[in-house]
């Protein structure tokens, strides 16, 4: 079902194309907020403590699955005003990543630097105002991207630029972290 979700792009964005890469950046959106989710079911204060992470991070960590179930919200009411279904969740295989609180965090790292460089890769498959809607979520994603940073790589901001990933790079990324899709 996976292939199927991968986008096929014209050369000219088109609102056709626009629906493709949106319900791709859903697919992202929903895979982050399944990885926070299970992991902060997982990993409750304590756990953070014990790992000499603190409570705070935790928190923080909060605030970013509101903000990637926002994502997911806005995008499926995106999808749907401009005439769409929108694609129901995978399942989602996080086993490895949600093996310690350090695997954890270090994984959002990873996931929030690979949501900024598909954003940045997608910008010129779609037309301008869904490129207006991308870049308000990318930016978002930006700032997830420099706490992750600062707290895995010591660095906020670890160069002047972003490397904008294409579609076969992210999708490499996350194909394995995927179980099962639901036709769509």
């Amino acid at each position: 079902e996976l292939e199927k979700r991968q986008l096929k792009v014209a050369a000219a964005p088109s609102a056709a194309q626009d629906l493709v890469v949106l319900q791709f950046a859903l697919l992202l959106e929903q895979l982050e907020s399944t990885f926070y989710q299970q992991g902060l079911t997982k990993f409750g204060a304590d756990a953070f403590t014990a790992a000499g992470i603190p409570v705070a991070v935790r928190n923080q960590f909060q605030v970013i699955l509101l903000d990637e179930l926002t994502h997911v919200s806005f995008l499926q009411q995106v999808i749907t005003k401009a005439g769409a279904v929108p694609n129901l969740p995978c399942t989602f295989n996080f086993a490895a990543a949600l093996a310690t609180v350090q695997s954890f965090v270090t994984f959002a790292a990873i996931l929030e630097r690979t949501g900024v460089q598909a954003y940045d890769g997608a910008i010129h498959l779609v037309t301008p105002n869904t490129g207006t809607a991308g870049a308000a979520i990318a930016t978002v994603e930006g700032r997830h991207s420099s706490f992750l940073n600062l707290l895995t790589l010591g660095n906020a901001a670890p160069g002047p630029f972003d490397t904008p990933l294409g579609i076969r790079p992210i999708v490499s990324i996350a194909a394995p972290l995927i179980t099962t899709c639901p036709a769509g």
